[in-house]
């Protein structure tokens, strides 16, 4: 055997053993069912609400000269075709119409929830599976199961904070950001007006970064040499060997995206810094927009300018977090799960795999009856847009 080789087959005990409480037919089921559920209510908020549908009343501007426009052209072009193209058609419909001006509320709420749940969900299950590393009784297989489980509810959350923000900051743009500071109150209310809307805020922001600091862990154990290989050993095997191959790639590119998005993600809740980004910065950094009209093009900025202008509308595009988060990096995800399973039980005792996939466990059934919790949120969120609650109580 060469030294290649041997790097990557790890001499330790690799019995596989099924895990039903994290690998098992019902929990990875209920998982991505509310994922999809999270995802398909967020992607539906951002076509219907952040395309011009949300009631322009809640708006206080005061420079009606300055249009309101995303200063992203991606942004700006989808918006602009969703208006014309589609919601127009259904505004011109009367009861759809009114069904549109009843769905905002109900259905920010059932985005907010879901996403909540899925923050939780992906919080708790990576913190126990590493503890379970540290004991020495989790695979590598189990292990990187949760930790898909968890990039999946990581980005379905993510996707969600463009609808929270939506609710809390409306548009900050120079004469269209709403009056959430107050007079007086002390140094306590100036800090939490700066926040946003507050304690919620505050706690799902802490989540978050929890979240980030546990997948950034979890990239790194996962970025050993040999870990695609050795599926069916600890995972505790990892601890200390080297970063190398296509895990170590795999790795980076999972630090390099939550240090991109958590941060970036976070601070679109912080209105002073919202405000600082528009008023002093970004004229500096990207173009005029957030100063000028937008009339006033990037046809000035030198050449390198533009080009990086180019680069930051991608990066920064919520069209594309939505195409590529939510649609694209989600739908690999739920992939990856698939095809980790099938590998797995395809090299592993017939035994073994079979007691993943009988529900009727604590561990399976737990998950599937949680799911009944968005469920139960989005029929009244159906309820409440018919305005008959009081009749589905009865």
């Amino acid at each position: 055997m060469s030294e290649d080789d041997d790097a990557l087959v790890w001499k330790c005990p690799c019995l596989f053993q099924a895990d039903p409480d994290i690998a098992g037919i019902g929990v990875i089921c209920s998982f991505v069912i509310a994922a999809v559920m999270a995802n398909i209510s967020t992607c539906l908020y951002l076509m219907l609400f952040r395309c011009g549908c949300s009631p322009q009343e809640e708006i206080q501007s005061f420079h009606r000269s300055i249009r309101s426009e995303d200063f992203n052209p991606i942004d700006r072009f989808m918006r602009h075709y969703m208006d014309t193209k589609i919601l127009s058609s259904c505004r011109e419909v009367s009861w759809l119409g009114s069904l549109l001006d009843r769905l905002e509320q109900p259905l920010s709420e059932l985005v907010q929830s879901l996403a909540d749940v899925q923050l939780a969900t992906g919080i708790a299950m990576l913190t126990a599976a590493i503890i379970r590393l540290n004991h020495g009784t989790i695979t590598v297989y189990h292990f990187n199961t949760v930790l898909n489980l968890a990039w999946l509810s990581s980005n379905v959350h993510l996707l969600a904070l463009l609808v929270i923000r939506t609710k809390i900051l409306k548009s900050m743009k120079q004469g269209q950001r709403p009056s959430y500071r107050s007079r007086g109150g002390g140094w306590k209310k100036a800090v939490q007006e700066s926040l946003g809307a507050g304690l919620d805020v505050i706690i799902r922001v802490s989540g978050m970064l929890f979240l980030a600091g546990l997948l950034l862990y979890g990239s790194y154990v996962s970025g050993a040499e040999g870990w695609y290989d050795n599926y069916n050993c600890p995972a505790s095997c990892s601890l200390g060997r080297r970063k190398a191959g296509s895990p170590e790639i795999w790795m980076v590119a999972n630090f390099v995206l939550v240090l991109w998005e958590y941060p970036r993600r976070c601070l679109m809740l912080w209105p002073s810094a919202w405000e600082i980004w528009l008023d002093r910065l970004r004229h500096r950094v990207v173009d005029d927009k957030s100063i000028t009209r937008l009339a006033a093009g990037t046809s000035k900025l030198p050449l390198w300018r533009r080009l990086f202008n180019c680069v930051w509308y991608v990066l920064a595009s919520e069209t594309l977090d939505v195409l590529v988060g939510g649609i694209v990096w989600f739908s690999l995800g739920v992939w990856w799960i698939y095809y980790d399973r099938n590998y797995m039980y395809s090299v592993s005792p017939a035994e073994e795999s079979e007691k993943e996939n009988i529900v009727d466990g604590f561990g399976q059934l737990v998950p599937l009856l949680v799911l009944g919790v968005p469920l139960l949120q989005a029929i009244h969120t159906y309820c409440a847009i018919k305005g008959k609650w009081t009749t589905c109580c009865d």
